[in-house]
C-alpha cells in the first residue's frame, strides 16, 4: 500500500500521494490506491495472456 504524508491545512487533512497528486481526505486517497492496484492487476494480466500466446504458436 502507498505510504502517504499527511499535512494539515485548517479545518482538513490532505494526503500527498507517490504520484504528485494531493488527496483532499482518506476516502479519496484510497480510490487512488484502488486504481493504482486495479491497473497493476490489468497489466499482469495482459502480460500473462502475452507470454501464453508466445507458447500457443
Amino acid at each position: 500500500m502507498a505510504k502517504q504524508k499527511m499535512i494539515v491545512c485548517r479545518t482538513k487533512a490532505t494526503y500527498r500521494l507517490y504520484d504528485e497528486t494531493w488527496a483532499v481526505n482518506s476516502s479519496d486517497a484510497l480510490k487512488w490506491v484502488a486504481s493504482v492496484w486495479r491497473r497493476i492487476d490489468l497489466a499482469s494480466e495482459s502480460a500473462a495472456g502475452s507470454s501464453l500466446d508466445v507458447f500457443s504458436s
